[in-house]
């Protein structure tokens, strides 16, 4: 039998890091692991930091390299030789006993620098018990410590969030610059849209090219509210509304959902091409997007929830001036609970926001009215009374 050549990593250690996993999350685990061994590092960084092109080919992972022997000391050996140590993180790798050995003893072995955390499910620092992903031996070791997780939504697809997800933990394990890696994995996702993108105009274009129509039409839009109606908000009013087609730009102005425009003359021709749609309205959510026009268009309109309803600031005494710490209090019912710095972030349903929104704790049980919008960071006193000035 062939005997597998073992690949020593940059630092000399047989293996670039050691997974730390519980069985539940194998599968989001292998997805990692995969990407991670197969990542290849853009040429200039290679050659700019002498670094291997696919420096994290060589990773321990269980079961798959574990050695038949007694589990705990096949552990501690791979931990020994591993130069990084990855934990993922989940609800259920928070409560393994052996993902909590395996931190205990790669720390030990004085390389705490060499944790990482990836977050495949979970909350951390939860106040939910059965959330929370981290586990109980990482806040023995680390004060605080940053982690990567696949399910932050910076974008609408889980794809690319995964993707930067990986990113960052490369970034972390290689001591790399997040952004410029970042920035580099993008453009090979860019290109390879870019290239799908040009064969499809090509395509299209090839189709249609034959088509010459010149008799103008009328392009009607109408704008539909989709979000639920609140009768104590602005309604919609003076929406700037741009219609690109090809070289024409067409501008106009809606005050209600009742109104509908009109946009002319249009080529006909243009009803088979990509046109650019641009609404801009105050405490709504812009509209920017293409497609391709009809004669009648309706487009949904959302409010925008976090203008009057995501708020954060803190809770103070106007009596002693000291901050409410650990507080509770509501928001026209919604309650939250400030933090140990007094601090808080509460959001209120787009249902229940108003301008100005009531708010009650002990200090003030009736409540008192305050103006959240669009002033972040404010203090508050619900024990504040205005004196006689008599």
């Amino acid at each position: 039998m062939k005997k597998e050549k073992k690949i020593k990593t940059a630092n000399g250690f047989e293996y670039f890091a050691f997974v730390s996993y519980n069985k539940e999350d194998e599968r989001a685990a292998k997805a990692m692991h995969r990407t991670l061994e197969q990542w290849r590092l853009p040429a200039s960084l290679v050659k700019k930091r002498e670094m291997e092109r696919r420096p994290m080919r060589n990773m321990f992972f269980a079961p798959s390299n574990i050695v038949p022997r007694e589990l705990e000391e096949e552990l501690k050996r791979n931990l020994e030789v591993s130069e990084h140590l990855i934990v993922v993180c989940s609800p259920t790798s928070a409560k393994s006993e052996w993902v909590g050995f395996e931190i205990d003893y790669f720390c030990n072995l004085g390389r705490k620098d060499k944790v990482h955390l990836i977050i495949v499910d979970g909350e951390p620092k939860s106040q939910d018990a059965e959330k929370e992903c981290l586990h109980p031996n990482l806040k023995k070791h680390f004060k605080d410590l940053l982690a990567a997780n696949i399910k932050e939504k910076h974008f609408k697809l889980p794809y690319l969030n995964r993707q930067r997800a990986y990113v960052q933990l490369i970034a972390s394990m290689l001591d790399l610059n997040f952004d410029v890696l970042w920035k580099r994995h993008q453009r090979r996702l860019i290109e390879r849209c870019f290239m799908i993108f040009l064969l499809v105009v090509a395509f299209v274009l090839s189709l249609f090219a034959v088509y010459q129509m010149s008799k103008p039409i009328d392009v009607r839009l109408c704008l539909n509210e989709k979000t639920l109606h609140n009768s104590n908000l602005p309604p919609l009013s003076n929406a700037k509304v741009s219609l690109q087609i090809g070289e024409n730009t067409f501008e106009k102005t809606i005050n209600t959902f009742d109104d509908t425009l009109v946009f002319s003359p249009i080529p006909r021709s243009s009803l088979k091409e990509s046109a650019r749609l641009k609404i801009v309205c105050k405490d709504w959510i812009e509209v920017d997007t293409t497609l391709i026009p009809t004669k009648i268009m309706c487009i949904d309109m959302s409010r925008n929830p976090s203008v009057y309803g995501e708020y954060e600031g803190e809770l103070c005494s106007y009596k002693t001036g000291e901050t409410l710490a650990n507080y509770k209090f509501s928001v026209e019912g919604v309650e939250c609970v400030t933090d140990e710095n007094g601090r808080f972030k509460i959001f209120v349903p787009l249902e229940k926001q108003k301008d100005t929104m009531l708010l009650k704790c002990d200090l003030n049980p009736q409540g008192f009215p305050v103006m959240f919008r669009r002033d972040n960071g404010v203090t508050f006193y619900p024990d504040y009374e205005e004196e006689d000035n008599e």
